[in-house]
């Protein structure tokens, strides 16, 4: 065989080897990019599934607090309602009382109920100031109120949220000739926002008082 063929030979043997190696490299990259984009196409799939639970989660959270911070509002509010209440009651009860046997004190003569008696209406008391004979202590449903003198009207003596029940006023005289005391005997109530009439909170008062006159 001639240099030039031996020559030839080598150069068609290095084209093919070239060749070759170009046609691996190529099948490796496409074997590579397939397995590229189905690992890219896996890794979005779970990146879908875990977005989606994330927010299921977020969800169930808020739902979680929302839940909670109504129900510790809804106790606040009814804390705040029952504190308002016995307030109320409790202001109303020592104001009534001390408008009852102050009357009591400054009376000349306690007319109704009569001695060894009791009245759940209320009270009548003669008084030495004309202006204010007499002084007339009405309970009505679940209101009491107070008339002086000629006044035909009764002036209520407990706010609109506040009603009465359960009144007794007890004349503790053995007769008409001994001085007269007097035992009181009441139950105050709130009266609720939702319900006119209904019992939010409520305290009885137990009070007593006798004429000036009294030793």
């Amino acid at each position: 065989m001639t240099r030039i063929a031996r020559l030839s030979l080598r150069g068609l043997t290095k084209q093919s080897l070239l060749l070759d190696r170009r046609a691996l490299r190529a099948r490796d990259d496409i074997s590579f990019g397939c397995v590229s984009r189905e690992i890219i196409r896996h890794g979005q799939g779970k990146t879908r599934a875990f977005s989606l639970l994330e927010l299921l989660l977020y969800i169930a959270l808020a739902s979680v607090i929302t839940l909670t911070a109504s129900a510790l509002l809804s106790s606040i509010l009814q804390i705040r309602e029952k504190s308002r209440a016995a307030i109320e009651v409790e202001s109303q009860g020592v104001l009534l009382m001390q408008n009852l046997t102050q009357a009591i004190r400054n009376a000349r003569d306690v007319t109704a109920p009569a001695p060894q008696t009791s009245s759940a209406g209320g009270m009548t008391l003669a008084m030495d100031e004309a202006s204010a004979n007499p002084t007339v202590f009405e309970v009505t449903g679940a209101s009491i109120g107070i008339k002086e003198g000629a006044v035909a009207t009764a002036v209520p003596l407990l706010s609109q949220n506040t009603g009465i029940k359960d009144a007794t006023v007890k004349n503790l005289a053995v007769d008409a000739d001994h001085p007269d005391e007097i035992k009181i005997t009441f139950t105050l109530y709130y009266i609720t926002q939702e319900k006119r009439g209904g019992f939010g909170y409520e305290k009885t008062f137990y009070g007593s008082a006798s004429l000036r006159s009294v030793p």
